[in-house]
């Protein structure tokens, strides 16, 4: 189990220095990790994919739910319905996995390509650390996160440490700018 986290820690060290010395860029990773799932549904389909029968139809399929139950599913266009089928067909994907803590990780690794700021960086690293890493938001999965909860261990984190104003404000950079970052990047 700790040979396995070191491992992985370097794999991600490794990856965080690609992406920060402009090798590896995560758009264009991100775009050719859809243009594959796409690829992949395209071949996988039990059912053919229909265009329209009329001039206002719309493109559908089928797929078959957590149950083997066959369900419809219809969309205007070729590639909204292909948006569709993704969390289909790759229900326990890369989103479905990301945390908490991997989200600001990457979002962190985004930063520094577009601040000029070490300190910055440096500052956020310390904020995360003191107040969101013994927080049950850290190992939580990016997509169990609704709201209340995001609120609740916020309103918690400002009575534990009796946060000031500016304090909360400074910490609150890292939530906006995850957020932000997540939404950008369609997660």
């Amino acid at each position: 189990m700790k040979e396995n986290r070191k491992t992985n820690n370097l794999k991600l060290s490794l990856l965080q220095d690609l992406i920060n010395f402009g090798i590896l860029d995560i758009d264009s990773v991100l775009d050719t990790l859809m243009s594959k799932k796409i690829d992949t549904i395209l071949k996988i389909p039990p059912y053919a994919i229909t265009p329209p029968a009329t001039e206002n139809g719309r493109w559908q399929t089928c797929y078959k739910d957590e149950k083997g139950k066959r369900k419809n599913i219809k969309a205007l266009s070729k590639e909204e319905l292909l948006d569709k089928l993704i969390p289909i067909y790759f229900a326990n994907t890369y989103i479905d996995k990301l945390t908490f803590y991997g989200l600001y990780e990457e979002w962190l690794a985004y930063k520094a390509t577009v601040t000029n700021s070490s300190n910055t960086i440096k500052r956020h690293r310390q904020h995360y650390r003191k107040y969101f890493e013994p927080s049950v938001l850290h190992d939580m999965k990016i997509k169990k996160i609704d709201e209340l909860i995001l609120e609740q261990e916020c309103n918690r984190i400002v009575r534990e440490f009796n946060l000031p104003r500016k304090e909360w404000c400074n910490v609150k950079t890292i939530l906006n700018g995850m957020y932000t970052y997540a939404v950008r990047k369609n997660i």
